[in-house]
Parts: C-alpha cells; sequence; structure tokens
C-alpha cells in the first residue's frame, strides 16, 4: 500500500514536472535567443535529474535486485555528491574567470545567436569533446583509473552517470567548455540541451 502511494504521488509529480519543462520549452522556441537571458534553467535541469530517477523508480530498475553490491551504493552516492557540490560549482564558477581572464567582458558576449544555432555549437563542442574525453579515458592508462569505477558495476541506471573519480570530471573538457558557452550566453538553451544529453 505503501509502495502504490509513493508511486501514485511519484507520478503526479512527474506530470508537475513534464507541463514545467513542456511549457518553458514553447517559451524557449518562440522567444530571440538575446532574450533568453532572463530565463532561470536551474530548475528546469534539477527537475529533469529528479525526474529521470523517479522514472527508474517507477519502473523498479533503479536498484536493480541481485546485481547491486553495497559498494556500489557508496560509489554512486560518492560520486553524484561530489560531481554535483563540487566537480559542478568549480567547473561552472571557474571556467567564467578563465574566460573573462582571456577575454575580458565575454559574459554572453554570443547571446544574440540563434537558439538552433547554439544548439548546433553545443552538440559539436559539448558531445565531441565528450566523446574524445571518454575515448582517451579508455587508452591512456593513467585516466583510466579516473574512469574505471564507471565500468565496475554489474547493471545500467541513471545512476553510472557519475559514477567515476572526482578528478575525472574536473579534468573533463566538455564540462569546462559547456560552462564557457554558458558564460558567453548559452545558458537558457544549454537547459534544454542536456535534457537530451542526460
Amino acid at each position: 500500500m505503501e509502495m502504490t502511494l509513493i508511486a501514485i504521488l511519484s507520478t503526479l509529480y512527474s506530470i508537475k514536472l513534464l507541463k514545467c519543462i513542456v511549457a518553458n520549452f514553447l517559451m524557449l522556441v518562440y522567444m530571440p535567443a538575446n532574450e533568453l537571458i532572463m530565463f532561470d534553467y536551474k530548475p528546469v535541469i534539477i527537475a529533469l535529474f529528479v525526474g529521470f530517477h523517479i522514472a527508474e523508480i517507477l519502473t523498479r530498475t533503479f536498484w536493480a535486485s541481485g546485481k547491486v553490491r553495497r559498494d556500489d551504493i557508496y560509489i554512486e552516492i560518492i560520486g553524484t555528491v561530489v560531481f554535483m557540490a563540487i566537480a559542478v560549482p568549480f567547473i561552472f564558477y571557474g571556467a567564467p574567470v578563465v574566460v573573462e581572464w582571456a577575454v575580458p567582458g565575454s559574459a554572453n558576449a554570443w547571446a544574440a545567436f540563434l537558439w538552433w544555432q547554439m544548439l548546433l555549437i553545443l552538440l559539436f563542442v559539448d558531445e565531441g569533446l565528450h566523446y574524445w574525453w571518454h575515448r582517451a579515458c579508455h587508452e591512456v592508462p593513467l585516466l583510466y583509473n579516473l574512469h574505471r569505477a564507471h565500468h565496475s558495476c554489474q547493471y545500467m541506471s541513471v545512476r553510472l552517470a557519475y559514477r567515476n573519480n572526482i578528478f575525472y570530471f574536473l579534468l573533463m573538457p566538455s564540462v569546462w567548455a559547456s560552462a564557457a558557452l554558458i558564460h558567453l550566453g548559452f545558458g537558457p538553451v544549454y537547459a534544454f540541451y542536456i535534457i537530451f544529453k542526460m
């Protein structure tokens, strides 16, 4: 009974999140790119992250019974907390400092790009760098040591996304590039781009 109530509440919450996401997406499509700077995209990204977890809980794949070891849970909790609480703030506040040092006055310098131009740049830069970084981590032994935990589990889950060493994330060029592009004015488009990336 208790699990059913949790499932119902989670479903209702997911529907509310979906309405919020659709409304924000429609707003994004019809607004000129340079007016999107005032758009508050952070709640959408957080809601999506939570939504993916809720979807796995509802489909009973989140814990992958029988395949999850106790160490897996600790690794994933620590990895997720380290990524969200240390790596992301460090990079997303550090990259703008580096960009401003290199190019003073660069904040929102590219905000006048159309949203689809921003999306294409994000796809090329972020996905391209992520591919080459991931490939390098499999081919360079020192880098593989930072990435090994990601491949040490016996199941698939959304939780695996942040199952890496902290230095794997701190050195990840795609995250630094995304943070720099957000500083240059891509933030609102990035909020929707990350939906498809996840």
